[in-house]
């Protein structure tokens, strides 16, 4: 009788592999085009209820539409001013979706598993950080996004 293969020492299928990676690329796409529909025809705004925003801070969060936005429009500075946990953000995005496109490509998804956490640690602790520094600041009277402190 031969002794059991652990889960982590099974050869991964390279098929299921590559459906999931287009099924989440699909979706992935398809949520983003909704939600710059919603957000652009002022939907979203009414529909997101955010419990910090509620309490007087700032979320980790807040200014990241406007933050994606300035990206995609090649306003670095205003980016990073609205939320500068969207570069760690986009190089996650991008860091990720090559090693999975790569995984499909050569259809060895063990490939994937080789991208680590690393990336996303730092996104974290970008956010942590922000999320305090924003929320100090504006208890000090500055407002870097203007929602609460109008002048």
């Amino acid at each position: 009788m031969q002794p059991q293969k652990r889960k982590s020492e099974e050869r991964p299928d390279p098929r299921r592999f590559t459906r999931r990676f287009l099924l989440f690329s699909l979706a992935f796409l398809l949520g983003s085009f909704l939600f710059l529909f919603l957000d652009s025809a002022g939907i979203l705004s009414r529909l997101l209820f955010c419990p910090f925003h509620a309490l007087g801070f700032y979320c980790p969060g807040c200014g990241g539409t406007r933050a994606v936005w300035r990206l995609l429009s090649l306003d670095f500075s205003g980016a990073f001013l609205a939320n500068p946990a969207v570069f760690p953000l986009a190089f996650c995005a991008v860091y990720y979706f090559c090693f999975a496109a790569a995984a499909v490509l050569s259809r060895e998804p063990r490939l994937f598993r080789r991208a680590g956490l690393i990336p996303l640690y730092i996104l974290l602790g970008t956010a942590v950080l922000w999320f305090f520094v924003r929320n100090i600041l504006l208890f000090s009277g500055i407002d870097a996004l203007g929602d609460f402190i109008r002048a």
